[in-house]
């Protein structure tokens, strides 16, 4: 009888171990799945979010401008400090002449007069200024302007305009002439200014600097 129970008991043990070695194999970790749908849904919206950032940051780097720059072109300017003062010259003194309304003998000065200072220039061009009183301010658009003519030196002494159909525009005064009457300008003439010349100040309707005006005063200056 104990030699029953004996193998019964063995035979248990034997059957339970078998169950727990059994479950044992038959036992998986548990692993979340992770739907291949979704995972598509959220990589779809970040290339959309990743693509909209490209865009706005190319739109905003490459925005093409709307203002539109205009350039104009007209003749070059001779600034008139007046009634400040002249600012230092940019050489030495190469000349310097009067300036007085045409026909006026020599020697002889009229309340409408002046006087232009020429100054070297580096590296080829030159400098002038101009000071003047007496002076018809300027209204209605008119403007001064000044000019400069070819001449030559006479054996006899004095100046001759040689092609008084070659003006060259030096410059229109800015600002004109106020209440006055005085002028304190300078200018820059071009390095293919004639070596004589008579510089002339003309007032004339600023539409029409083609060619001189009424010549205000003129004077010949050897450069």
């Amino acid at each position: 009888m104990i030699d029953y129970y004996d193998r019964l008991e063995s035979q248990l043990a034997h059957l339970t171990a078998r169950g727990a070695h059994g479950r044992a194999r038959t036992w998986r970790p548990t692993v979340p799945r992770v739907r291949l749908g979704l995972v598509a849904v959220v990589a779809a919206v970040l290339l959309v979010v990743a693509v909209g950032a490209v865009l706005l940051s190319a739109g905003t780097s490459h925005r093409p401008s709307h203002q539109v720059t205009t350039v104009r072109h007209g003749p070059p300017a001779v600034h008139n400090y007046y009634p400040g003062a002249l600012p230092p010259p940019s050489g030495p003194l190469v000349c310097n002449a009067d300036l007085e309304p045409p026909g006026t003998p020599p020697g002889i000065q009229r309340a409408r007069h002046g006087m232009v200072f020429a100054y070297d220039k580096p590296p080829t061009g030159s400098e002038f200024t101009i000071t003047a009183t007496g002076l018809k301010p300027t209204a209605g658009g008119d403007v001064y302007a000044v000019w400069a003519l070819p001449a030559v030196s006479l054996p006899s002494g004095g100046y001759q305009v040689i092609k008084p159909e070659s003006p060259q525009l030096l410059g229109v005064i800015r600002p004109g002439v106020g209440s006055s009457g005085k002028l304190a300008a300078q200018g820059v003439a071009p390095g293919n200014i004639p070596p004589v010349l008579e510089l002339v100040l003309t007032l004339q309707p600023h539409g029409s600097v083609e060619r001189p005006g009424g010549i205000v005063l003129s004077g010949f200056a050897p450069l």
